[in-house]
């Protein structure tokens, strides 16, 4: 192996530091196979690593599309975010965290609210009450069926704009990927 070849993946794995090991292996064993496969096909190292560009920037891109391809929806996948936004500059240092954070910030509240207003009728059942306000105006209290219907309503709205957030952010990071 080309002394030019093994520092450049040396500096690319320095750069995929934020992702798993398991990520990290692949990508490097990707393109390790992408550079030898162009040297034996004639190409000169110094033109294979040039095309490929600079290590940080290669880096970036691959980070951004394993983020990106990560459907999941949890707290893993906002730490590895927060770990990118560090590497892809300003527009990622903002937009990745608020975001990722106001996405799972509405998921929890829609959780919240509907788990709320389901022990608020269970207790209204069992003739205890709570203090957990459904619907209060100050003077006046809206009837457990209507607070109901509109707590579903609230929750729902809440849970499809955190999808569509977390899909406008992995929207998002797929351009980085692209653009690098």
């Amino acid at each position: 192996m080309s002394e030019q070849i093994k520092n450049y993946l040396r500096e690319l794995g320095g750069h995929l530091s934020y992702l798993n090991e398991m990520e990290r292996r692949d990508i490097m064993e990707e393109v390790s196979s992408h550079i030898y496969e162009k040297v034996a096909a004639g190409s000169s190292v110094e033109e294979v690593l040039a095309a490929f560009g600079q290590p940080k920037e290669l880096a970036q891109s691959y980070g951004g599309e394993v983020i990106a391809k990560n459907a999941a929806f949890n707290f893993k996948s906002l730490i590895t975010m927060i770990k990118f936004y560090f590497i892809t500059g300003m527009k990622g240092m903002f937009i990745i965290p608020i975001v990722a954070i106001t996405s799972i910030t509405f998921y929890a509240s829609a959780i919240i609210i509907i788990i709320a207003t389901i022990v608020k009728g269970v207790a209204s059942l069992l003739g205890i009450e709570l203090p957990i306000a459904i619907l209060d105006f100050g003077f006046w209290q809206a009837p457990y069926w209507l607070a109901l219907i509109v707590s579903f309503l609230v929750a729902g709205l809440l849970y499809v704009t955190s999808r569509k957030l977390w899909q406008y952010l992995q929207r998002f990071l797929r351009n980085i990927s692209l653009k690098y």
